[in-house]
């Protein structure tokens, strides 16, 4: 699928029917047979987007993407950007953080609480968050991508802030309060969708988007500092996943995108 980025269309440019996931050696070549059909009508390919399979990720790999040079060099010497999907980045760092306490210069970032805060919701007359619903809390591989979104948003941050000052949550709950707020933020930038819309981390990134800019540069930074302690295996500790990864990649690459146009 092929679409513009600010304007409003797309095509279907090719379809395959597979019975097992396809040998990277092959994708790379269907991709590189792509781009160099694309460039011959004139069109100006920007990025390339996928979900997290691991034929993808061993793609981009091939392709000597890293978080240093998230892009590689099509036939013609274009530079395109490498980009995971961010819903389905959210849905594997709900995931993560179902199995990880994530440790982040020695504050937790806690499911737990998440699920606390959910128990409590369901037993109040009064929602502070009336759309959160059991799906986020499933592990189930083909529920949609909003549900993980559900959880990773402001209004659960403000929500779970709320219950740390009326004392149902303990004062660390405060650092996962944190750390979804600006995941949710995270969000909001890199998967905008109108330029209409007052919220400024909504928007479209543009050469004024300073603010964003500045958030992206320093959740870069943040996201190298995670490391993820696993809740069932003590001591169990990781300097990444790769859900880490791909958050690191995808942001940096948005971050090259616009500084380099």
């Amino acid at each position: 699928m092929v679409r513009g980025l600010s304007t409003s269309w797309k095509q279907p440019v090719g379809h395959f029917f597979t019975g097992t996931s396809v040998k990277v050696e092959l994708l790379c070549d269907m991709l590189h047979c792509v781009l160099k059909k694309l460039e011959s009508i004139g069109l100006n390919v920007v990025a390339v987007v996928c979900d997290q399979q691991v034929s993808h990720r061993s793609l981009y790999s091939m392709l000597g993407v890293t978080v240093e040079q998230p892009w590689f060099l099509s036939n013609n010497g274009n530079r395109i950007y490498a980009l995971f999907d961010m819903p389905h980045i959210m849905k594997i760092l709900r995931n993560n953080l179902m199995n990880y306490d994530i440790i982040v210069d020695g504050n937790a970032a806690s499911f737990s609480y998440l699920q606390q805060l959910y128990d409590y919701e369901k037993q109040s007359t009064l929602c502070m968050c009336p759309k959160l619903t059991d799906d986020p809390f499933d592990l189930k591989p083909f529920k949609k991508m909003r549900v993980a979104i559900q959880f990773l948003s402001h209004s659960v941050a403000a929500a779970m802030q709320a219950y740390v000052l009326f004392r149902k949550l303990p004062a660390s709950a405060s650092y996962t309060a944190s750390f979804v707020d600006r995941i949710g933020c995270l969000f909001d930038i890199l998967n905008s969708q109108t330029a209409k819309i007052d919220h400024k981390f909504k928007k479209p990134l543009s050469a004024n988007s300073e603010t964003q800019f500045s958030f992206l540069s320093e959740s870069a930074k943040w996201i190298a500092k995670w490391k993820f302690a696993h809740v069932r295996v003590a001591h169990a500790m990781g300097d990444a996943t790769v859900c880490m990864w791909q958050c690191f990649t995808h942001v940096s690459s948005r971050l090259s995108i616009m500084l380099t146009r």
